[in-house]
């Protein structure tokens, strides 16, 4: 397996690290508990979307790019706050904002 492929399979739990840093990090700042059983429905709609990024950009890839990037990040953020939303959670202005900036820094 040569050293692209490799750097590629690290890629993912380094973004699911990322999503779930921030919303870990999203909830002491709201004073919220978090407990997995708290995170988990906060943290699930994320973690699809990144997942289902994942899998729309990686068949055929060598390694990752700054286009594959774009795709994990806008995939990731849109479909997380969809899910939410359809889920009955809330999403904010300040939500829709934080999240954008942050999975931003983080996936791109």
């Amino acid at each position: 397996m040569d050293r692209r492929r490799i750097g590629q399979l690290w890629a993912y739990p380094i973004d699911l690290a990322i999503v779930v840093g921030f919303w870990v990090i999203y909830s002491l700042a709201q004073d919220q508990p978090t407990t997995l059983a708290v995170l988990l429905p906060t943290i699930f709609p994320f973690w699809l979307g990144l997942s289902l990024a994942w899998l729309v950009v990686t068949p055929g890839k060598a390694a990752v790019s700054f286009n594959h990037a774009l795709v994990v990040w806008a995939m990731t953020l849109i479909g997380g706050l969809l899910l939410r939303n359809l889920g009955g959670q809330a999403t904010a202005m300040p939500l829709i904002v934080a999240s954008s900036v942050v999975l931003s820094f983080g996936l791109l």
